[in-house]
Order: structure tokens, then C-alpha cells, then sequence
């Protein structure tokens, strides 16, 4: 921002610049990949800095020149934002391990929505950590998932532990929000889970649009609540897994991306009946269902799918 500024002596061009920077319009960092597409080419025209500047000629040049440079800089950017979503995307088409009894599989789709959705999975002795995340702000991202490596540390992974990574995480939101007080960017969304591999018990924290359930009778449906202390026990969950039963997670980017519909039916009774089939290919056939009407590669908003399945023949201590 100092560059904008600072590029001109001129008083009134300054305060016109730094009006536009403060309003947000060169503010990059929670761009999505829309918000740089409409304004590529039209950063200063279309918000009729130019028209509202009153201007002389070497200042309307100035302008131009300014906004020449900064279309370029969006170009770049939303070019270099572009490849590494789809880099992503094709590095980590599906992700595939067996932990003690459970197969899981992952499948991620790039979105234009900024920031994005994120997930991770802590393997202990006897137990594993999912997270599962999402949120409108590259940094929120990148600081809930360097708290979440946190907890690799410890050696029991249990609700106060869960309690202690959401309480770390929404108070450096909070502290980032009271410093930049003129971002504002929607309060992430989080999904987080102990499964205990011997019992074969589920238990954890929903706050958002996340959701959970199984080709059974397991559902744990998404809330409003917000990461808070407040809603610890409203938004906390338990249950049991049996064997060979079958569940899916999904980002809160999947319900957004198909409508609450998935060829023409309510998308959570396609999904259960879509369970019954062969993973990969469930997956697979996931995706291209929200792609198909799509014009361009990327999704409108990033989707995350996880698919758990429990051994038929899986060992549970009672």
C-alpha cells in the first residue's frame, strides 16, 4: 500500500489513492479468483477513480500508467493463483491409506471462492485426529492448520486437546481481525474428530457447514455455530462405527457447489445410495457431477470429500 501513496507528490492524487486502498480495491490477499477475473482490465475505470478524480491531464496520465501497472499485477496473480489451485488439485487427485481396521480416501476440487478448504489427519497410538477446514482467508487457513501440527506433539489426543487447538485458533482469528479491522472475512468453518481405532468410536467438534454420516443410521449434520467456547457443548458430537460401515465428511463447498441437489435429487440421498458402490469410482462420479454444468475448470467453491469405511472383519474392544 506505502507504494500507492508514496508514487506521487501531488496531494490530491495521494488522498485519492489512499481513499481507493483503504476502500479495499487493491487489496489482494482474500481476492478470490472471480474477484480478480472481473477486475482484471478494469481496475480504475470501473470504479470510477478516474471519473471522480477531477484530475489534469498529468494526473489522469499518472492514473492510467497506475492502473496499466496494477492490472498487470492482478493478471500475474490471478495467474499464479490459478496454477497452484490446479497444481493442487492434480497432485492430490485421491489420497488413499488403511489405519487399523478403517480405509480411507480423499478427494479434493479446486474453487474460485478465496481462501479454500484444507484437511489433515494426525495418526497416534491407537487413535487419529481429522480436520477438516475451511475458510475465506488464505492466512486463517495457514494458521489453523499450523496449530493442528501442534497436536502431533502430544500424546493424547482428547476432547481438552480439541477444546485447547480451537481455543488457540480463535484467538489468533480474533487478534488478526482487531489488527485489520477493515478485512472482514466470513469466521472459518471446522470439523474435528478423534476415532478411536480399537473401540471404533467417533467423537469431536462441528461448527459450520460440514457433515457427517454414514450408510447407516449416523448423521451429524452442519450448524451456524462459531469456533467459540461458547458452543463447545452444543456443537460437540459422539458416536459408534460398526463394521463395515460406510461414511462420507463433505467441505461445506460441496452443498454450495451442487445446490442442495445432485442430478436432480436431494444430494445427501444421492450421496447414501451412491455409498453402496465401489469408492474410487464414487468419488469420481462425485466430482463430475458438480463439474459437468461447469464452464470453467474450477469449481465455483472448493469441495473436500472423505470417504471412511470400517473393516468388515475389523477387531473392536468392547
Amino acid at each position: 500500500m506505502d507504494k500507492l501513496s508514496l508514487v506521487t507528490e501531488n496531494d490530491k492524487l495521494r488522498s485519492l489513492l489512499i481513499k481507493a486502498s483503504e476502500a479495499g480495491y487493491f487489496e489482494l490477499e482474500n481476492a478470490s479468483l472471480a474477484d480478480l477475473s472481473a477486475l482484471k482490465g478494469n481496475v480504475l475505470v470501473d470504479y470510477g477513480l478516474l471519473k471522480n478524480a477531477n484530475a489534469g491531464q498529468e494526473e489522469a496520465l499518472l492514473l492510467a500508467a497506475m492502473s496499466k501497472e496494477l492490472n498487470s499485477l492482478i493478471e500475474k496473480t490471478l495467474g499464479e493463483l490459478q496454477r497452484v489451485k490446479k497444481l493442487h488439485e492434480q497432485i492430490v487427485p485421491l489420497r488413499e491409506e488403511s489405519i487399523k481396521g478403517l480405509k480411507l480416501l480423499s478427494k479434493y476440487g479446486a474453487g474460485e471462492s478465496s481462501g479454500g478448504d484444507f484437511f489433515d489427519v494426525i495418526k497416534g497410538e491407537g487413535e487419529m485426529l481429522l480436520l477438516m477446514t475451511s475458510s475465506s482467508s488464505y492466512v486463517v487457513s495457514s494458521m489453523i492448520l499450523s496449530h493442528f501440527d501442534v497436536l502431533r506433539a502430544k500424546k493424547n489426543l482428547n476432547r481438552s486437546s480439541m477444546e485447547g487447538f480451537l481455543t488457540s485458533v480463535m484467538s489468533e482469528v480474533e487478534k488478526v481481525a482487531a489488527e485489520n479491522p477493515k478485512r472482514k472475512a466470513a469466521p472459518p468453518q471446522c470439523f474435528i474428530a478423534r476415532i478411536d481405532l480399537k473401540r471404533k468410536t467417533v467423537e469431536g467438534f462441528v461448527f459450520g457447514g460440514c457433515e457427517f454420516f454414514s450408510s447407516g443410521k449416523n448423521y451429524i449434520a452442519g450448524n451456524d455455530f462459531q469456533v467459540n467456547p461458547a458452543f463447545f457443548d452444543q456443537a460437540w458430537f459422539e458416536l459408534k462405527m460398526e463394521r463395515g460401515e460406510r461414511f462420507l465428511l463433505l467441505s461445506p463447498g460441496l452443498r454450495k457447489n451442487c445446490q442442495e441437489f445432485i442430478d436432480g435429487r436431494p444430494y445427501i440421498s444421492w450421496l447414501r445410495d451412491s455409498l453402496q458402490g465401489e469408492p474410487r469410482n464414487m468419488l469420481h462420479e462425485i466430482f463430475y457431477q458438480l463439474k459437468k454444468n461447469r464452464e470453467r475448470d474450477f469449481l465455483a467453491y472448493d469441495a473436500s470429500v472423505i470417504y471412511i469405511e470400517v473393516d468388515q472383519h475389523a477387531l473392536v474392544q468392547v
